[in-house]
């Protein structure tokens, strides 16, 4: 990615997310992701981790995360990370838990941790989109769009969560490079 130098002016002054349903994403990573999940879950609740051939879905491990939950949902760890979402972060992100990533990001860990929490407790999947505003720290992108995916052994318990999506930049200001 790179940066565009503009008026910080563009940015909101916070972060929006938006939740979106299933229908109405529109990255085509997010999309495949949402496919795949509805192809490994077959008449199941959810797939399970061991559903997923890493193989068949090469063409969206870049934007993938498989996160681990831990303790049924409070705290999640990055089991895998992609390269596009490595790159969007300016703080290591691979095989840390959120707790340890949250001292570096607050605001982001702080949007996006409720998020996978309410993926664990209802087993659906989660969508959404939003800007990153001026609270956003230690990210390179301005513009995002997600799915969360949940995965499990049974029906009964989601014990991983697959985020695909990506990250765009729109007029990342040079003032926070």
């Amino acid at each position: 990615m790179s940066s565009v130098a503009v008026s910080i002016e563009l940015m909101p002054e916070k972060t929006e997310f938006e939740r979106l349903s299933l229908d109405q994403v529109d990255g085509m990573h997010a999309l495949r992701g949402i496919i795949v999940w509805h192809t490994q879950r077959g008449s199941r609740r959810f797939p399970s981790r061991r559903d997923l051939d890493f193989r068949d879905i090469a063409s969206i491990l870049p934007y993938m995360s498989l996160v681990m939950v831990i303790n049924g949902g409070e705290d999640f760890e990055n089991r895998f990370v992609g390269d596009v979402v490595v790159r969007a972060h300016d703080v290591p992100i691979r095989h840390r838990r959120f707790s340890e990533v949250a001292a570096d990001m607050p605001r982001l860990m702080d949007g996006i941790t409720p998020m996978f929490r309410e993926v664990v407790d209802t087993g659906k999947p989660l969508a959404y989109r939003g800007r990153t505003g001026h609270d956003m720290t230690h990210v390179v992108y301005t513009g995002f769009e997600g799915v969360l995916l949940p995965l499990g052994e049974t029906d009964e318990a989601v014990d991983h969560v697959m985020y695909v999506g990506a990250c765009t930049v729109d007029a990342l200001p040079l003032a926070r490079r």
